[in-house]
């Protein structure tokens, strides 16, 4: 289950699975596997400060390591993060999962790419 909140308003909560997204034909590939490992990409995430994980029984925060992943089952337990980024700045969050055998197991990257505009 992937969920996303931006100052405390739920933004996505959606599970993934190969019947999620029937256009991207590798999908249940990496969507199949338990995740038990993650990484922030330290080639394209720009924008994660901080995370914490089961926040009611730890709630520090800890500095997003940009070098080495960590083990976290994200079916047991969520994981929060952190950004200063704005919409526009082009900053980006990429965080990538792998399984017990480091296998790519999916991933989640979300873009400040402009302002939001409102139409007439």
């Amino acid at each position: 289950n992937v969920v996303v909140s931006c100052n405390n308003i739920l933004v996505i909560n959606s599970t993934a699975s190969e019947e999620s997204c029937d256009r991207w034909v590798t999908w249940k590939s990496y969507w199949d596997k338990q995740t038990v490992r993650i990484r922030f990409n330290k080639q394209l995430d720009s924008a994660s400060l901080q995370y914490r994980i089961d926040h009611e029984h730890v709630p520090q925060w800890v500095k997003v390591p940009k070098r080495t992943g960590f083990f976290l089952d994200l079916q047991e337990t969520a994981v929060d993060v952190t950004t200063e980024s704005l919409f526009g700045s082009n900053n980006v969050i990429d965080i990538l999962f792998a399984d017990k055998f480091r296998r790519k197991a999916g991933g989640i990257t979300i873009e400040f790419s402009r302002q939001p505009r409102s139409r007439p």
